[in-house]
C-alpha cells in the first residue's frame, strides 16, 4: 500500500458528521501483555491481555445546529460510536465521551478538545465501504 496523507479524512459521532469541525485527531490502539514467564524460561514470556483504545481530537467551536459544540457539549452517559475514516482505512469503536474541553486561544479562536475512551471493546479497524 502507498503512503498517504490524512487530508479528505472524516469523523463521525453516532450519525452527526464533524468533519468540518476538526482539526487533529489521535487513534491510540492498545494491549496490555500479559507476563507468564515461568522459573524454566531464559527470557520473557508474554500473552495478548486485555485490548483498549481511545480516539481523541481538537474541535473547532461551531454551534450550528448538528455541529461540534451541539454534538458533544451535552457529554451523552450512554455509549456513542466514533468512527474515523482514513484514506485506506477506517478505525471505530463503541466509546464513552469523557471530555468536553473548550479553550479560548490568544489568536480569539475557541477549540475544542475531546477524549472518547473504548468501553467493551477495543478500537477495529478495517475499509469503509
Amino acid at each position: 500500500m502507498a503512503k498517504v496523507s490524512g487530508l479528505t479524512s472524516s469523523l463521525l459521532v453516532g450519525i452527526a458528521d464533524l468533519s468540518g469541525d476538526t482539526g487533529s485527531l489521535d487513534i491510540d490502539t492498545s494491549i496490555a501483555p500479559i507476563d507468564v514467564t515461568s522459573i524454566a524460561d531464559t527470557a520473557m514470556s508474554r500473552i495478548v491481555g486485555r485490548a483498549d483504545g481511545a480516539i481523541s481530537w481538537t474541535g473547532f467551536f461551531n454551534v450550528v445546529a448538528g455541529a461540534a459544540h451541539l454534538v458533544l457539549s451535552a457529554l451523552p452517559q450512554t455509549d456513542v460510536t466514533v468512527t474515523c475514516i482514513l484514506p485506506g482505512a477506517s478505525a471505530a469503536m463503541v466509546a464513552k465521551q469523557v471530555t468536553y474541553h473548550p479553550t479560548f486561544n490568544p489568536d480569539g479562536s475557541i477549540t475544542i478538545a475531546v477524549n472518547a475512551l473504548a468501553n467493551g471493546s477495543a478500537v477495529e479497524w478495517g475499509v469503509a465501504l
